[in-house]
């Protein structure tokens, strides 16, 4: 004879009474009711269990679910990059022609006064740079180009005005050619005059501060000794 299985039989006892028929004898009808009964009590005794165990169920998924969400992500990590240079400003062709002008006018000018203290002594050389050689300096502007001439030992600094381009070249027997854009920043023209290159020092130089640190290093003598000017118009 097949039995249902206790779960089922306690659900129906509780749904409904059980059935019995007339026909059953006295022993039979004890036998079921006491079937009915285990089924009932078995069922009462294992719905705490059964309710516990599903309520562990969901916290397992519900922590996994959590685990899963809550991992984290690998996110790629890139170095910062430096911030762009920023841009030469743009000038028209009269006001590049203005500010470069006046930055070479200016420079010849103090550059003739400069030689004129040196050679009559007001300025005293460094040692390795000898009276006689000093003689031979020289110093001429003339239709955009700018002569420095320091003699055999020393050799002779141009800057000259490039319109194509609205730069300023320079070429230093120190240093080497270089070309300065103007940008409107902060200080006097000459600062606003640079060049940006790799392997340069902050990666720019200003036109006034390579002239300055060449003749500086070449004389012996500080800036203010070297009274150059670099004309403003700001």
């Amino acid at each position: 004879m097949n039995t249902l299985p206790t779960r089922v039989l306690a659900q129906r006892a509780i749904l409904r009474p059980p059935f019995v028929p007339r026909a059953l004898a006295p022993s039979l009808i004890r036998e079921h009711c006491a079937a009915v009964r285990h089924a009932i009590t078995s069922f009462a005794a294992a719905s705490p269990t059964a309710r516990a165990s599903s309520r562990s169920d969901q916290a397992q998924h519900s922590t996994s679910r959590s685990i899963h969400h809550s991992a984290p992500s690998h996110s790629h990590s890139h170095s910062a990059s430096p911030p762009p240079n920023p841009t030469p400003t743009p000038l028209s062709p009269e006001e590049y022609d203005t500010k470069a002008s006046q930055t070479l006018e200016s420079l010849t000018d103090s550059l003739e006064t400069l030689l004129e203290r040196i050679q009559d002594g007001e300025l005293s050389l460094r040692s390795t740079t000898s009276s006689s050689s000093a003689e031979e300096w020289d110093v001429e502007y003339s239709s955009g180009v700018l002569n420095l001439r320091l003699g055999k030992a020393h050799g002779t600094y141009v800057l000259n005005k490039q319109p194509p381009n609205r730069q300023i070249w320079l070429s230093s027997p120190s240093s080497g050619p270089k070309r300065f854009d103007y940008e409107a920043s902060g200080g006097g023209e000459g600062d606003r005059w640079v060049c940006r290159r790799e392997g340069l020092p902050g990666g720019k130089v200003t036109l006034k501060g390579l002239v300055e640190r060449e003749l500086g290093m070449l004389t012996g003598l500080e800036v203010e000794q070297l009274g150059l000017r670099f004309e403003a118009d700001s």
